[in-house]
């Protein structure tokens, strides 16, 4: 692994592994502030990599209706595997949790992740992408 994706891999897995021990504590009742470290994770899987409006839109439809993976691809009209892949990505980063068994497995936004869903919102308009 060259030494410039090994630094960019480490930063990535110590930011994701400081985001998970902070989801972990207590959340202020009531409070809906902004989260800097949920904001520069979107910033990073929406804006700074490949596939990211796509990571968008399957997000946008979890918040509209938990779905099983062959319900998002007929909802997207995109391949199973694509959003198979997505959802690998948005599931390793907290963002999405499931439930269910093998292909009845639904998937829901992480409560945590939904009630800053606020955030979400303000980064896909400033990204200007769009759900149709």
């Amino acid at each position: 692994m060259p030494f410039q994706t090994f630094v960019s891999h480490y930063r990535y897995n110590s930011f994701s592994k400081s985001l998970n021990n902070k989801r972990r504590a207590k959340p202020e009742i009531g409070s809906m502030s902004d989260d800097p470290e949920l904001r520069r994770l979107l910033w990073y899987l929406l804006g700074g990599k490949r596939g990211g409006e796509m990571r968008a839109k399957i997000i946008h439809s979890l918040h509209d209706r938990p779905s099983n993976l062959n319900q998002l691809a007929t909802t997207l009209g995109v391949d199973y595997r694509l959003v198979q892949h997505h959802i690998e990505v948005l599931k390793r980063n907290s963002l999405v949790t499931s439930t269910g068994e093998h292909y009845g497995l639904t998937y829901f936004l992480h409560p945590w992740f939904e009630s800053h869903y606020d955030v979400f919102e303000d980064i896909v308009k400033r990204l200007k992408f769009e759900f149709g």
